[in-house]
């Protein structure tokens, strides 16, 4: 279920952050609707719901990020 393989590995740990950027962000720009997978495309867009929803650091990772996100939302940051 991760992205190089059976175990988790840096390429999930990287690959994570800049995920939730782009699902936040891209629908503000495109015309895409916020759905994972249709921004991510199916398999990337699975993995990226299965880690979220499966390992409690990446929950963190998500919550964190996602808040900062929002904060950037509040203060006009796509203006």
């Amino acid at each position: 279920p991760y992205l190089a393989g059976g175990e988790l590995s840096l390429a999930d740990a990287t690959v994570f952050p800049t995920m939730i950027f782009v699902v936040h962000a891209l629908p503000k720009f495109e015309d895409v609707a916020s759905d994972p997978r249709a921004i991510l495309g199916p398999k990337l867009g699975r993995w990226y719901e299965w880690i979220r929803a499966n390992d409690e650091a990446f929950k963190r990772v998500y919550d964190e990020v996602k808040g900062g996100l929002t904060a950037w939302d509040e203060r006009g940051r796509w203006d």
